[in-house]
């Protein structure tokens, strides 16, 4: 497999995926084959992060989350890039994930900041170091949050010098994100993955990159791709046409906020259960959340459904 088909320098859509599961709360193999299908042919997206955050990876079994990548990569046969995400609280499983995503023919490995263990700068970057030594797979960090902290401008610059690692997912508030780019743009690919700041990011940071959360296949479906229609149109020189295509999507963006970022941010609250009715909704195979996060309740349910008809979705 040419693991260079797909290279982050070269820009485009990525989208951080959900984990489809059985009502039984087992891995749902051919559920995963037919949403790479509508990744591939429906929404032609350039690549996938997965078993991340947006993936529940912290309720998934060693094997589990290595099946996840075999079936993956076996249904997107190449036509898609594959990211997943190797952080496991283990080092030595964290290295086992890594060689697994080389094995697989995965395209990149991504490593979170770790979310327990030592915090220390030195710790840290033994951590990385480690992971990022066990195999020549190019490497993405995903600097997030949702540990309870974030990596520092000069870890991260650190971190850049490390041969394999090729960018960096920075999420973060605004002054994270701002002080990542400062420190490590050039050094190495840096995108912020909120599409609702894309727009500013292309025009301002030219970053054509959008290592994305969940948008590209929450807004996007067979024969309406509004987030790759303005990307084509910055692409092509019309920025008019482009910020105005930008504008049609706010209230999608009203509905991501109210349901996925608003109560993560507010509460710490996994979006996961409004994640999966949306994507079920876009025709995606999606299925139950796994315990101890909790589904919907008939009335979220319904609530979440109008507010996407309302904002436009058809066949919510």
């Amino acid at each position: 497999m040419d693991t260079h088909a797909f290279r982050i320098e070269d820009g485009g859509i990525w989208a951080a995926i959900h984990t489809p599961l059985r009502p039984d709360g087992s891995l749902d193999v051919e559920g995963i084959r037919h949403n790479v299908a509508i990744y591939i042919n429906d929404l032609g997206l350039r690549g996938v992060f997965f078993c991340g955050l947006m993936g529940e990876y912290w309720s998934f079994t060693l094997a589990e989350r290595k099946l996840f990548v075999e079936t993956l990569a076996g249904a997107a046969g190449g036509r898609l890039g594959m990211a997943p995400n190797c952080t496991h609280h283990s080092l030595a499983e964290t290295i086992e994930l890594v060689r697994h995503a080389r094995q697989t023919g995965c395209h990149y490995a991504t490593l979170m900041n770790p979310p327990v263990g030592p915090r220390t700068d030195e710790a840290l970057l033994d951590y990385f170091q480690s992971a990022c030594a066990a195999s020549d797979i190019e490497i993405m960090l995903f600097n997030t949050p949702a540990g309870g902290y974030v990596l520092g401008p000069e870890l991260l610059a650190r971190l850049c010098g490390i041969p394999n690692v090729r960018g960096i997912k920075a999420a973060g508030d605004d002054r994270d994100r701002i002080e990542v780019r400062r420190a490590c743009a050039e050094k190495v690919v840096v995108s912020d993955p909120m599409e609702s700041h894309w727009l500013e990011n292309l025009t301002v940071h030219r970053q054509t990159l959008l290592f994305a959360d969940p948008e590209p296949y929450l807004y996007q479906q067979a024969g309406r791709r509004p987030i790759a229609d303005y990307f084509r149109q910055f692409q092509d020189g019309d920025l008019d046409g482009c910020r105005k295509a930008y504008a049609r999507l706010d209230p999608l963006r009203e509905v991501y906020e109210r349901w996925i970022m608003g109560p993560m941010r507010a509460s710490g609250r996994p979006p996961n259960a409004a994640l999966k009715v949306w994507a079920a909704a876009m025709g995606l195979a999606a299925g139950p959340t796994r315990a101890p996060v909790r589904g919907l309740t008939a009335e979220e349910h319904d609530a979440l459904i109008g507010d996407l008809r309302r904002a436009g979705l058809a066949g919510a």
